[in-house]
């Protein structure tokens, strides 16, 4: 997998490699934000954006509760487990391009991430990547509920805090890029095989049209079950 290349760089935010996961990647650490940035009554300010907007209404730096941030990580990381539902082991391990990697370890590298990013913001992972030949639908899933009721714990103890919201945001949008590689990996391991598809739980247009709906509504969105 191709590393990303940062464009450029930005005052107190830093560049390296990401080694966890099995992947080659540049990512950003999360920006060294001040406790004032913290979810709460914004800092009064005399800017023109919408950072200065809120603070002159006294609003938050989110407008998202706690209870659709986990929500928008549950419908994402259901994509990833409605690509490997039903995935015989074998075709787990296979790799459908020489050189490439394997769908368990496209997956693996998605618990992976979500392991870097709470260890970015000082936390130790409540759980890990299946080594093989543990790499099993049944092994993933299970460390993906384990990942939901670590952030579960986290925000109910240090509220919306930016700097664990970023990461949160991050592994998000991650988990919908590896979601559409495993489903072409899967297309060609197993030729007429096809992804849930909308409004079934675990299809990607489900996930995205949901946020769509958060930028859009604010913690007035739900997931779509029905047109």
């Amino acid at each position: 997998m191709q590393p990303f290349r940062a464009l450029g760089r930005i005052p107190g935010a830093g560049w390296r490699t990401k080694e966890e996961g099995g992947a080659a990647e540049i990512v950003r650490s999360p920006l060294p934000l001040p406790e004032s940035y913290a979810a709460g009554p914004a800092p009064q300010c005399a800017g023109r954006g919408l950072g200065a907007q809120l603070a002159r209404k006294g609003g938050r730096w989110t407008v998202l509760t706690v209870e659709k941030w986990l929500e928008l990580h549950t419908v994402c990381l259901d994509t990833v487990r409605g690509a490997i539902a039903g995935l015989p082991e074998a075709t787990m391990g296979a790799n459908p391009w020489p050189g490439g990697d394997s769908i368990g370890e496209q997956v693996n590298h998605v618990v992976g991430a979500e392991m870097y990013w709470l260890r970015e913001v000082g936390i130790e992972p409540a759980f890990g990547q299946p080594a093989p030949p543990d790499r099993t639908e049944a092994a993933f899933v299970a460390e993906f509920a384990k990942t939901e009721r670590q952030y579960q714990g986290i925000l109910a103890a240090k509220g919306l805090n930016r700097n664990i919201l970023f990461g949160l945001a991050r592994v998000c949008q991650h988990a919908l890029y590896h979601y559409v590689k495993v489903a072409e990996m899967r297309r060609v391991l197993e030729p007429g095989w096809e992804p849930p598809g909308w409004p079934t739980s675990g299809s990607w247009e489900r996930a995205v049209d949901f946020v769509s709906h958060l930028l859009i509504l604010g913690p007035e969105a739900k997931p779509q079950d029905a047109a």
